[in-house]
């Protein structure tokens, strides 16, 4: 960059030049942490020659990569400005084994909880909850879960990274929402001839799966947050895991203070 004043012409086109870099650099980033997201549902596996190929002689992908936990098999890693470490921050040498983006799912609770400390620690921002993510046992997911929790049409829209499409047929008197891999019975509460409103109520009656994999665990992830209150209402003591962790309450009397100040607040 030529100094500010020296050039004012050659200063300028610089400047430019920089500004539409970083502009790229970004976009570049931004699609990346996509693919990253994708993988991170789909649990997709990549060669380790083309991963190291990728992320470690690439600079802007190097640093795409340190905000994120990887896997060879049972073991995690990552990446840093002075080479590759595990969760304890120990040296990790990288094998001939196929690398995927890590889930939660599939690492020990000691595993989850000491990256969680390592991105804390770091002042490192993931560039999706990707060792926050809530697992669930496939077990604890009830078929009548979300039932009687209203869901505002908006929550359902432009969804789809998350494996939420939704189809809207007759100009909007026939809407279809589709949860990925999961077997929904999604019904439409407020129903107004060809008119729809982003706040109007879904309910999702019956919610079941197939087989319980890193989309399904998403979507339930998902569902659980959008309807956090609804179930606290109706006294579901499986929402309380959520409720701690969105807001890192574990007291003992941590149920009837929420059920005690939301009974309250709604007759107020």
């Amino acid at each position: 960059m030529p100094k500010k004043g020296a050039d004012a012409e050659k200063y300028d086109a610089a400047n430019k030049d920089f500004s539409e870099m970083k502009k790229s650099v970004k976009e570049i980033l931004k699609n990346r942490f996509s693919v990253l997201f994708a993988d991170f549902l789909s649990g997709k596996e990549r060669p380790s020659a083309d991963w190291q190929e990728s992320y470690l002689h690439n600079p802007l992908l190097r640093e795409a990569a340190s905000l994120v936990v990887w896997s060879q098999g049972k073991k995690t890693f990552t990446l840093t400005a002075s080479g590759v470490v595990d969760s304890t921050e120990q040296p990790y040498t990288i094998t001939d084994k196929p690398i995927t983006v890590a889930h939660p799912m599939e690492m020990t609770a000691d595993d989850v909880t000491a990256w969680q400390k390592y991105f804390t620690n770091h002042g490192l921002k993931q560039p999706f909850a990707q060792v926050w993510e809530p697992v669930r046992k496939a077990e604890e997911i009830a078929k009548d879960r979300y039932a009687g929790c209203m869901i505002p049409y908006y929550r359902f829209l432009n969804q789809e990274k998350h494996g939420i499409t939704v189809e809207d047929h007759d100009f909007h008197n026939d809407i279809n929402i589709f949860l990925e891999g999961c077997r929904a019975n999604v019904e439409r509460i407020d129903w107004r001839r060809h008119e729809i409103n982003v706040e109007d109520r879904f309910e999702v009656k019956e919610f079941g799966f197939n087989k319980y994999t890193r989309q399904v665990n998403h979507i339930v992830a998902y569902l659980d947050r959008v309807t956090v209150w609804d179930r606290v209402r109706k006294d579901d003591v499986s929402v309380i895991d959520t409720l701690i962790l969105s807001f890192g309450i574990n007291s003992s009397g941590f149920w009837f203070s929420v059920t005690n100040s939301l009974y309250f607040s709604t007759k107020s």
